[in-house]
């Protein structure tokens, strides 16, 4: 038999490496205004980060409220509320 040469093994890209697929893209953002709330403003954020996330996920909900830290049903109650 011969010998295996490890130096020329190439292995699959493992997921979390960064080498694996594309980075991902961050969330376009709309420029800061001045006239809203501060409620109001953390909510178009949330709103647009959401959003953003879900379509980089392919609306893979799961994957998206455990990227978030959030329970998947607080994620679904947040879809709801924004109308996504």
């Amino acid at each position: 038999m011969g010998e295996i040469d490890f130096q020329e093994l190439q292995l699959p890209p493992v997921a979390g490496d960064e080498t694996f697929g594309s980075p991902p893209k961050p969330p376009r953002l709309q420029p800061p205004r001045f006239d809203r709330t501060l409620s109001d403003a953390v909510s178009g954020f949330e709103k647009d980060y959401i959003e953003h996330l879900l379509k980089e996920n392919q609306w893979h909900r799961s994957r998206v409220a455990g990227l978030l830290g959030i329970d998947r049903r607080t994620l679904f109650r947040k879809i709801k509320a924004y109308g996504l």
